[in-house]
């Protein structure tokens, strides 16, 4: 009896010992970081289809900092700022903020909870929390997974091969995001789980993926053009009239540079907002809580003129007050400012009338 028991003991051994020599297949993945995957497109201009009512939706790198990236991301009339970080092996989106110009100072701005889009190993099962970000509405927690490698993709871009990452959230929506080797994003979309319809004892669960973003073009080493509502005198120099003008902007430029160029020429036969030699020295953005709703900030933009733009000022009172109405109506519109402040080398500006 004691042999048998011996014996047991032995091949129970050996089963252990041939189990633990069997070979572990890893889990699907590919070689490469985060960077490889989401590179920071500078001087390029990167436009997706949208299925949202605002047809193509545009990205440019406003400025790139070390691991941090400020982009710019326009959907017709609506415009979004977003401050990207590759941090420890994440991908976050440490800010974003609707109601933007996109070239406000963003790039330090860092909120209390990121959200992570992408974490390495990418590997397929690398699993982690995440939670819906300000440029999606509502905000939930999610469960973001890396659910496959060398995926296929099929954009209007053309075919690309993909890792696909899904985020559950805790609102009943899924998100599908395929991110391509030197490419980045490719294509969005989500799925509606559980969707529910006023159809008696019917429920209708939505089976395919409504493709939100999917990669158009890549245009590289190529300007942003930015249109901008310029507000001026009109004619007879009696009421405010508008022109829609552009400039064009690379990654890293100066906005301030941008809006001088802009306001000294707006436009074939309009007069410029600032003389030849009046010098924008800053343009500072600030905001403080809304008095109406505290959850939502307002925009303050000061714009601080070398003394040139009122040594320069030849003109009446009613030809002051229009000009001085148009500087403000130019850059609040842009920036989406409740308030404009304007100093000349750093005091209050103070009416010759």
């Amino acid at each position: 009896m004691k042999i048998l028991k011996i014996t047991l003991l032995l091949m129970a051994s050996m089963l252990f010992l041939i189990g633990c020599n069997e070979p572990h297949t890893p889990a699907p993945g590919v070689a490469g970081t985060i960077a490889d995957f989401f590179p920071f497109h500078e001087n390029t201009v990167v436009v997706f289809e949208d299925t949202g009512p605002w047809g193509n939706s545009v990205f440019y790198t406003i400025q790139v900092d070390g691991n941090r990236m400020q982009r710019r991301i326009t959907m017709g009339q609506f415009t979004v700022a977003e401050v990207l970080e590759i941090y420890d092996g994440e991908l976050r989106v440490n800010h974003a903020r609707h109601f933007a110009s996109g070239f406000e100072p963003l790039i330090d701005q860092k909120d209390e909870t990121p959200m992570v889009i992408l974490k390495e190993p990418l590997v397929v099962g690398n699993s982690w929390e995440t939670h819906t970000g300000p440029t999606i509405q509502g905000v939930a927690r999610g469960q973001a997974t890396i659910t496959a490698v060398d995926v296929e993709v099929e954009t209007p871009y053309g075919l690309v091969t993909a890792i696909e990452v899904s985020t559950e959230f805790e609102n009943g929506y899924t998100v599908v995001d395929y991110f391509a080797r030197g490419l980045g994003l490719v294509q969005s979309g989500y799925f509606i789980q559980g969707f529910e319809r006023d159809l008696g004892d019917t429920r209708f669960i939505q089976e395919e993926m409504t493709v939100h973003l999917s990669l158009l073009s890549i245009t590289e080493n190529t300007p942003l053009s930015v249109d901008v509502f310029v507000v001026h005198p009109n004619d007879e120099g009696n009421d405010l009239d508008y022109t829609e003008v552009s400039f064009e902007f690379m990654t890293g430029g100066s906005i301030t540079e941008a809006f001088e160029a802009l306001l000294r020429d707006p436009a074939d036969g309009l007069t410029g907002l600032i003389s030849p030699h009046t010098v924008i020295n800053s343009i500072d953005i600030s905001w403080r809580p809304s008095e109406a709703n505290p959850q939502f900030d307002e925009t303050i933009v000061h714009v601080d003129l070398s003394e040139d733009f009122v040594l320069d000022l030849n003109a009446g009172a009613l030809a002051e007050q229009l000009l001085l109405i148009s500087l403000e109506a130019t850059f609040t519109e842009f920036f989406s400012a409740h308030e404009f402040v304007l100093t000349i080398d750093g005091q209050p500006y103070v009416s010759r009338h």
